[in-house]
């Protein structure tokens, strides 16, 4: 997940809170009363900033998750995805896109069980 997805995370919660006043606006009641400044008074805009940041603590601990598992996956084990950066030729290496294994002319090498063998 790139890092600019924060910005957007924080403008989608903002237009959230905006729809919540807008509701009160407009039906005259709070969707959630921890907005209403006339029962929370500055309490509102702590709420409203911990959210923020609470964005921002989940989507660092979901990177840093994905990483961890693309670390371990990818470079521990060796195990290179179809779509993984900078590999374009697909999950095996030797140029198939369709995800097959091949023989080394473009066709699948079967073994007498019917499985899939690699060859190199």
């Amino acid at each position: 997940m790139p890092w600019v997805h924060i910005p957007f995370l924080i403008l989608i919660l903002a237009l959230y809170l905006a729809l919540a006043y807008l509701t009160q606006a407009t039906k005259g009641f709070y969707t959630y009363d921890f907005l209403d400044p006339g029962k929370q008074g500055s309490l509102v805009a702590a709420y409203v900033f911990g959210i923020a940041v609470g964005i921002c603590i989940i989507f660092v601990v979901i990177w840093g998750i994905t990483w961890l598992r693309k670390w371990i996956t990818e470079t521990k084990l060796g195990m290179r995805g179809k779509f993984a950066r900078g590999d374009v030729s697909g999950a095996t290496g030797h140029g198939d896109v369709g995800g097959g294994v091949s023989a080394g002319n473009g066709r699948t090498k079967d073994t007498e069980m019917g499985e899939i063998e690699p060859s190199l």
